[in-house]
């Protein structure tokens, strides 16, 4: 399943959800692997680290992470990164991603409240005039057979 992950304030960059070995298009380790896991390519800055954090309901998303299921933080390599959810449970969910481009652990944001640094959701869930909403960026995890 691949998604585009949308952003603010910088160049868009995609979010590829490997939600089960079944819809991996490759043989790559990833496939190997149970649950879900985001790639996040060409990042405009080859610094800092990426926040991933996976929603289960609307409560939270996309910006406030201890509502989040799972949370993890990942440094860059070449311009990527890669998340990995270790989740076994079939449902809905929705991916919300900040690149924290100087380390500095908070979106920092203009003056209006606008992120400055890289975001983006599941589902290529727009931001207009706010956050994008959980509805937009969910999308269904099932479990392989």
């Amino acid at each position: 399943m691949i998604m585009k992950l949308t952003k603010l304030t910088t160049p868009l960059f995609t979010l590829a959800l490997c939600c089960s070995i079944t819809q991996n298009l490759d043989a790559s380790p990833l496939s190997q692997r149970q649950g879900i896991t985001v790639q996040i390519l060409g990042l405009p800055q080859p610094t800092g680290t990426m926040h991933c954090s996976l929603f289960a309901q609307r409560k939270g998303f996309p910006d406030q992470a201890q509502y989040a299921v799972q949370t993890v933080k990942v440094k860059l390599k070449q311009r990527r990164a890669t998340c990995h959810f270790s989740v076994s449970t079939t449902g809905s969910y929705a991916v919300a991603v900040w690149h924290d481009v100087n380390d500095n652990h908070q979106i920092d944001k203009t003056w209006f409240g606008a992120p400055k640094e890289p975001v983006g959701a599941s589902n290529n869930a727009a931001a207009t005039f706010g956050p994008p909403s959980f509805t937009d960026a969910r999308f269904l995890h099932e479990r392989p057979a």
